[in-house]
């Protein structure tokens, strides 16, 4: 248990690094998986609070172990995921990946937010902190960028 201290230290510590780890995960592409995550990187935080001296730093490499870890497990649910692929399947994947690239990284993110995870727009402002209209604006604009690419 932790004495009142060490709880409040604690607080102000998620206070401070509750964003940035949001911003780290959805960086790495863990966006459905974001509060989760924080919560475990805390979680797993208090249980070595006597035995840590650089607070940030350690919270930065449970959210890393955590990603590294998520992504062994994926791979073992679907070990087959990425290993064959038919040639059209290669060639989609290819001009999949040749459109998409005329996007910035922020549009990327919306478009990948929006149609692959399944967010809704006042989701997607939230996590992105960012206002809904600016993000449906983005949103647009990215998809019309799409069209001129896409036939």
């Amino acid at each position: 248990m932790l004495d009142a201290k060490r709880k409040a230290e604690v607080e102000r510590l998620y206070k401070e690094n509750y964003n940035k780890l949001k911003n780290f995960f959805i960086k790495k592409n863990f966006v459905l998986d974001v509060e989760d995550l924080i919560h475990q990187v805390f979680i797993k935080f208090m249980q070595n609070i006597d035995k840590v001296k650089n607070y940030n730093s350690y919270l930065f490499s449970i959210a890393r172990n955590l990603m590294i870890d998520m992504v062994r497990t994926k791979k073992r649910e679907y070990p087959f995921n990425n290993d064959i692929l038919t040639k059209e399947e290669l060639d989609s994947k290819i001009e999949f990946e040749r459109i998409i690239s005329n996007l910035s990284e922020e549009e990327r993110l919306i478009i990948k937010m929006k149609i692959v995870d399944n967010l809704t727009f006042k989701e997607i402002s939230q996590i992105l902190n960012k206002n809904i209209n600016t993000v449906i604006s983005k949103f647009n604009k990215a998809i019309k960028k799409l069209s001129k690419f896409v036939d």
